[in-house]
Formats: C-alpha cells, structure tokens, sequence
C-alpha cells in the first residue's frame, strides 16, 4: 500500500490537503485527542478525555505526541487501513517502522510567508488573543523537532527511513488552487504507482519476473544516477516505488513486459473514474 504521511508546522494547509484526498476516495486516518473542541465545525479529531486516554493500552496507541499539554494519537486499528495520515515529524518514522512492506511518501507542506500561516491559523478563531497564545506555544512547542527533520529532508545522503525516501514538498500561498493542484498531483501519482504494482503482479503470474517463497520479487538493479543498488528480494509496493524514481530500471521492466503476451487489466482503487464528479476541494476554513 502506498501511504501519504503528511507533515508541516501549525496552519500550513495540511488538514485541508488531507480532506481533498479523502473526498476523492482514499481513506483518511482520524486520530484522538484530549484537547478541547474548538467548534462544533471542529471534526478532524475524536475527542476523549484525559481518562478515556490513560485507559487504551499502550500497544494499541501509534504516533503519540503533546502539543500544549494535550495527547494526540491513533488506534493501531486505524492506522492499518490508512492511505492518507497528518502527523509530526515522528509519526513518520513510526508509521514506515509499523508497517516495512508499505511504501510511505512524505508531504512536506510549507507556507509560502510565514505570517500567513498564523492569520489562517487565527481567523477562524473569536478570542483572537487567546487563540495567539496557543498559536504562539503550539510554534514553540513543535520548533525543534521541525528543525531536525527539515534537515533531514534537506539533506540529500539522508532519509526517515528504507521505505520512506520520497518527498513531495508543497509551498503554499493559500491561493484557492493551491492545494486542489497538490491534491490532484498527488493523486495522479497514486494512480500510477497502484497501476504500475498491478503491472509487477501480472508479470510475477506470467513468469516474466521471478519471487521468493513469501510472494517477494527477485530484483538486483543499481540505477546509473547514484551508485546505491536494489538487490535481494522487496514487496511490489516498493519495487514500484524504485521504478517511479529511476527511469532506466523503469523501462528495462517496461520492455520485459511488453515482450510477454499479458492482457493489461488496470484498476484504480485509488483514485476517482474519469466519470466521476470532479474532486470537491473548497478551501476548509481549518486550514491547519
């Protein structure tokens, strides 16, 4: 499964991002907190006491955080079937570790002026100089694991981890098109790599690329743009997330296809038909 995990500090749109993913099918995790409900337009969250919190075990809570003296996290249940997470920087980590077959994508979103992040993060709310502090503890709060991991980002020979080295890295201007085009790029990217995993699968059936006993595909490639290789044997999601990312390996797969009399059936869970209504991505006025 390919999975959007997508990061970014307080109001930088990465809420709103992941509501136009969910409206277009894929399914969105909802992670609990203990914090007050803001409105009753506040719904991204399921809402617990500090109690109902202290009571789930340990192993059934991933990607834990604080941010001003409130718990976040997601029920392992949820997280299983998700395609589309907003975490911190650590949910990331936590998130490719619980689940090594996945290919996991990093949505990096970053405002475009740093003060536009806190007018959208402030205009929805009525007490203004209250909702400031929070803003103002929320930045302070979440500076230094930010700071670690855009380094992280930054650094080419670096990466959160084996199958999670793809970044897709969104400036946001909060313009009304914006995050639909990210929306739609995104997307249109699922769509290519869950078709290209069907494609590794016919091929594996046809005999045209061999598998281990576990159903694991054979592969031994070093890409001509980086001297690292892909050997040994790897799940079709991250076989397909390579091919995406190295074009001479892609079409080496591509031309041993084409040579074997396979009929192509492509389907697209992932993404909306082309008959179906248009993805519905009106700005949210939680834009955080």
């Amino acid at each position: 499964m390919l999975r959007y995990v997508i990061v970014g500090r307080v109001g930088t749109g990465k809420t709103t991002l992941a509501a136009m993913l969910e409206k277009s099918g894929m399914n969105r995790l909802v992670t609990a907190t203990t914090r007050k409900k803001r409105s009753d337009a506040d719904i991204d969250h399921i809402f617990i006491t500090k109690e109902q919190a202290a009571a789930v075990p340990e192993g059934q809570k991933l990607l834990r955080t604080t941010i001003a003296d409130d718990e976040y996290f997601a029920y392992m249940q949820d997280v299983e079937h998700c395609q589309v997470a907003v975490v911190d920087p650590s949910g990331v980590k936590d998130i490719a570790n619980a689940f090594p077959n996945d290919t996991v994508h990093i949505v990096h979103v970053v405002p475009k002026n740093p003060n536009d992040a806190r007018k959208h993060a402030l205009e929805r709310e009525s007490d203004k100089q209250h909702a400031l502090d929070i803003y103002t503890r929320r930045c302070a709060g979440e500076d230094e694991r930010f700071r670690e991991f855009e380094a992280i980002l930054n650094n080419p020979n670096e990466f959160i981890a084996q199958n999670a080295r793809t970044t897709h890295t969104f400036v946001n201007d909060y313009g009304p098109d914006t995050l639909k085009q990210a929306a739609a790029n995104l997307i249109a990217f699922a769509r290519a790599h869950k078709n290209l995993c069907h494609i590794l699968r016919l091929m594996v059936d046809a005999e045209a690329i061999k598998t281990d006993e576990n159903g694991r595909i054979l592969t031994n490639m070093t890409p001509v743009n980086h001297g690292e290789s892909l050997t040994g044997t790897i799940p079709d999601d991250l076989l397909a997330d390579w091919l995406m990312a190295n074009d001479s390996d892609m079409a080496a797969v591509m031309s041993l296809f084409l040579t074997h009399d396979m009929t192509i059936m492509l389907n697209d869970d992932n993404a909306p038909d082309d008959d179906e209504e248009p993805l519905n991505t009106e700005p949210d006025p939680d834009n955080v």
